[in-house]
Parts: structure tokens; C-alpha cells; sequence
């Protein structure tokens, strides 16, 4: 039997090439990241807000921030989550890598926002509704760009 590198060259013998994530992995991957990505991103930008508005309380502000954050990173849930499952519906129409970050960013930016709005009217409701926002379209677009890169391996 002859031996045929084909697009595996270099590889190690019986080494299967990578295949692409399964959209039920995807989901849960992408749920997971968003979250996370949202919850302490939003965590570092209310911090950063509320210790430049008041210094002497920064152990406060930090303590707060993370709660909040907590917050934001369960609107990340769903970004996460409707990012990675869109990118993937939606692949023979996404060409660049700019339109599926395109679309993971409105995915984020629509959830954030809706996060946003629900808290406006709360005490610190327009900082948390600011980090939300830019939390969540920074997470949508992360996820989204991960996602795509994973239908071209």
C-alpha cells in the first residue's frame, strides 16, 4: 500500500484533521465564552467608571463592579450563544470575516441594549446599561469571529 500525503502532509501518521465544532458544541461553547467574555469585561468597565468617579471608594467600586458584572455576563449567555448559531446558520452568506464579526457585534450590541434599557431606571442604571452595551457587542463579535474560524478548519 502506497503512502499519500494529501492535504494532511506533515502530520503525524493517523492523525484525523480538525474538524469543525457541531452547532449543540458550538452553542454551549459560544454561551459559555459570551458569558464570560461579557461578564468581566463589564466587570472592568464599570469598576473603571465607578473608582474614576469616586477613587477613595475603589474597593467598593470593585465589589459592586463584579456583582454587576456577573449581570452582564448572563446577557452574554445569549450573545454567545445566537452569535455562534448564527454565524453558523448563516455561513455561505457570511464571505468575510468582517460580516460574521459584523453580525456577532449586532447580535451583542441588540442584547446588551435590551439589558440596558431594563436597568436604566435603577440606581447606577446608565453605567451598567454602558457596559452592557459595549460588553456584550465586544463578546458578540469575539464569539462570532471564533465561530466562522471554526467552519474553515
Amino acid at each position: 500500500m502506497q503512502h499519500n500525503p494529501g492535504p494532511a502532509a506533515g502530520k503525524e501518521v493517523g492523525q484525523a484533521p480538525p474538524r469543525p465544532l457541531q452547532p449543540a458544541r458550538l452553542l454551549i461553547l459560544g454561551a459559555g465564552s459570551g458569558a464570560v467574555l461579557a461578564g468581566s469585561v463589564g466587570g472592568v468597565i464599570l469598576a473603571a467608571i465607578w473608582i474614576v468617579g469616586s477613587p477613595q471608594g475603589a474597593r467598593r467600586a470593585i465589589l459592586w463592579a463584579s456583582l454587576h458584572g456577573v449581570l452582564i455576563g448572563a446577557a452574554g449567555l445569549g450573545t454567545g450563544a445566537f452569535s455562534g448559531v448564527a454565524v453558523i446558520s448563516l455561513a455561505p452568506h457570511l464571505t468575510r470575516r468582517g460580516h460574521a464579526v459584523a453580525l456577532g457585534a449586532a447580535l451583542g450590541a441588540v442584547l446588551g441594549g435590551g439589558l440596558g434599557a431594563l436597568v436604566w431606571e435603577e440606581a447606577a442604571g446608565q453605567p451598567v446599561a454602558l457596559a452592557s452595551l459595549l460588553a456584550n457587542t465586544l463578546a458578540g463579535a469575539i464569539v462570532a469571529l471564533f465561530a466562522r474560524h471554526s467552519l474553515r478548519t
